[in-house]
């Protein structure tokens, strides 16, 4: 069995200003950076850190490996969020004014990734990153946590907050869900 941390990027700008991110590719900010460097403090228990290739999530991985000694990232592209379309980087107020009943109705535009597509990438990555059967830090996006969450049989998805994530054990069955974690206080 190997055990993966899924956990979610540092704070982006766009965090900040509520923009929809998902391909987007904006930086974190400094405090997500900081973040990112207190988080590795209290990681235990990986030795390798696999990231997706999007510059918040390659950041925060970045951070992690070198303050946890964790040595090279290795990035995967797969492991990316997922794509909104036509709401990458409008708020959502924005979205709301562009898309009147969207949100409120459960639609989505132009674009938008839907959840099979998205389980189509990740499964196959997470069991290939599990190949290694060496435990690993996952750094990646809040949205495919919560899908694999609510794929996994979890609890309905929630928020999932900047360095949360979800532990998973991956053997040659399948993946399960183990304990949602978050590696800084609020």
């Amino acid at each position: 069995m190997t055990r993966l941390l899924l956990l979610r990027h540092g704070e982006s700008e766009w965090n900040v200003q509520g923009r929809w991110q998902g391909h987007a590719d904006p930086p974190l900010t400094e405090f997500g950076e900081r973040q990112s460097a207190v988080a590795a403090l209290v990681i235990e228990g990986v030795a390798r850190v696999v990231a997706s290739d999007l510059r918040r999530a390659r950041r925060t991985a970045e951070i992690i490996a070198t303050t946890a000694g964790l040595g090279m990232v290795c990035l995967w592209a797969p492991l990316r969020e997922r794509d909104v379309g036509q709401w990458s980087g409008r708020t959502n107020d924005e979205v709301d004014a562009a898309f009147p009943d969207f949100r409120a109705e459960g639609r989505t535009p132009l674009g938008w990734e839907p959840d099979q597509h998205l389980l189509e990438r990740i499964l196959p990555a997470l069991v290939a990153i599990a190949s290694m059967p060496i435990d690993a830090i996952v750094v990646t996006h809040g949205g495919v946590i919560r899908l694999l969450e609510e794929h996994l049989g979890g609890a309905p998805p929630s928020t999932v907050a900047n360095l949360e994530g979800r532990w998973l054990e991956v053997e040659e069955d399948g993946i399960s869900l183990g304990e949602r974690v978050r590696l800084l206080e609020e």
